[in-house]
Formats: structure tokens, C-alpha cells, sequence
């Protein structure tokens, strides 16, 4: 049997050269809505995603409006005895040599140097929480090898090291509260309630530890000030990580967890 299309017409010849027309399947109602419904979520979604976009410029630009604002803060209004300054990971891992070392983490040596300087002067402890790791380090899963034990890498800046009153607390992860070292030392000053916190990456370990100091203290219904310069605190650049966006969003995410950012620390 011969087949063929005749217009709408589906044409078929028997052995005996009879011809029978059968009109073609229509395609179902159905399926033509469907089809229309789809082309319509597409636009829809497109339209969506281009107030989506829209909306988050505009966020940004209001975010990076209202850091603009913040003010600065006076050193010398902070009560010393009530008062530490915590620096992380400043180390020639982060700022000046290796896979994750960054220049805009290495431009932040001299302010938060002369921050630390002035801290000791009013005899306010320097804490240094600093990756120290081994080769077999769980973090190597998630980030490339870095600040290996005893490596100079791992060592602080130059800068801090001059000041000899710092105190280093060695870490193995991105999260401070886990290190036994700062354990040890916590539990000798946690009655200090103003903590001031400098240092890389903004959305990381900053991030991280940012929001576990504030929420232990109000776990603990006890007031305090987790203080972050917002021009003490930087995060890496990539073409995976664009470090303006992931800084402003780690500043807007310790805002709104009740940090208290400020502009900058000034010094006498």
C-alpha cells in the first residue's frame, strides 16, 4: 500500500489502486495551549528576571549609598578593659605570596597595623586568629592548599609581627569559634563586651565569626558591640568571585544580623 499527503488529506492506494482519504490528525487543543503557555511563562520569566535584575542594581546602589554614610568611629571612646581587637588572617598567605593571596587584602597592612599599634598603646589585646594547617587538612576539599604549618605563608605580615604584644591564635578552618586556641583565650576575656574585627575575607572568616560572636552573646542575653571598619575588612578577587559584590553582600548580611559597621577606626 502507497501513502502520501494530499494538503490536509492523508492518501492511501490499496493493491487494487483504490484510493481512501483520511483526514489528517489534527494536533490536540490541547497541546496548542500548552505550547502558547510555554511562550508565555518564557516571556513572563524574561520580563520577571529583568525586574529581578533591575531590583538588585537598585539594592546594591542603595547598600553602597548607605555604607557611604556610616561614620567614623573614635578609639579612644572605647572603654579598654572592655575591649579587644581581633585581626584575621593577615598573613603573607592572604596578602602578599601563594594561590589565594590578594592585593586588596595586602592594602589593608597599613591601616590595620596602625590600628593594632594604637590598641596596644591603650593596652586593648591584639588577638591574630591565623590558618595554620596541615597537608591533610579537611579545608583542601573546599579551597587549594594554603598556609601549610610553618611555611611563610602562614606567618603574619611584617607589619604585625613588629608589634610584638600581638597574639597569635593558630586555626584550621574558615570559622574562628572552632579553633581551641581562641577557645582558650575566650574564656579568659569574654566578660569584654566591645570586640572590633579586622582583617579577610569580608564574606568568609570575617563573615563567619562575625555572626557567632554576636549571636554567643545574645544566646547569653548579654550586650555587646561586634564591631566591623568597613575599611579594615576586604575579600579576594576572581573571575568566580568578584570581590566588590561578595564584600558589599557580606557587609549587608552582618548589618542586618545586628553588627555594627562604621567607616573606618580613627586613631589618635
Amino acid at each position: 500500500m502507497a501513502s502520501w499527503r494530499d494538503g490536509g488529506i492523508h492518501v492511501e492506494v490499496g493493491v487494487y489502486g483504490s484510493r481512501v482519504d483520511r483526514p489528517l490528525p489534527q494536533t490536540p487543543t490541547s497541546i496548542l495551549q500548552f505550547e502558547r503557555s510555554i511562550s508565555m511563562n518564557q516571556a513572563l520569566n524574561e520580563n520577571q528576571q529583568l525586574k529581578l535584575n533591575g531590583s538588585a542594581l537598585l539594592w546594591l546602589d542603595k547598600l553602597q549609598t548607605r555604607l557611604e554614610q556610616f561614620e567614623t568611629l573614635s578609639l579612644e571612646s572605647l572603654e579598654p578593659e572592655d575591649t579587644a581587637l581581633v585581626i584575621i588572617d593577615m598573613t603573607n598567605g592572604f596578602a602578599r605570596e601563594g594561590l589565594l593571596a590578594s592585593p586588596r587584602v595586602g592594602a589593608l597592612i597599613p591601616g590595620i597595623a596602625s590600628l593594632a599599634e594604637a590598641c596596644l598603646g591603650r593596652h586593648i589585646p591584639v588577638i591574630a586568629p591565623s590558618d595554620t594547617h596541615t597537608p591533610d587538612a579537611e579545608e583542601f576539599s573546599t579551597y587549594p592548599a594554603h598556609c601549610m604549618a610553618g611555611s611563610q605563608e602562614s606567618a603574619l605580615v611584617s607589619e604585625l609581627t613588629s608589634l610584638e604584644r600581638i597574639i597569635r591564635l593558630d586555626k584550621n578552618s574558615t570559622q574562628i569559634w572552632h579553633s581551641q586556641a581562641f577557645q582558650d583565650w575566650f574564656r579568659e576575656n569574654e566578660r569584654r563586651s566591645t570586640w572590633i574585627l579586622t582583617g579577610d575575607c569580608t564574606d568568609i572568616c570575617v563573615l563567619q565569626f562575625a555572626l557567632v560572636l554576636k549571636t554567643f552573646f545574645q544566646s547569653k542575653n548579654r550586650p555587646s558591640r561586634v564591631i566591623v571598619p568597613i575599611n579594615a575588612v576586604n575579600t579576594f578577587e576572581t573571575p568566580d568571585h568578584p570581590g566588590d559584590l561578595y564584600h558589599l553582600m557580606a557587609l549587608a548580611l552582618m548589618d542586618a544580623g545586628g553588627l555594627e559597621l562604621v567607616k573606618g577606626v580613627e586613631v589618635s
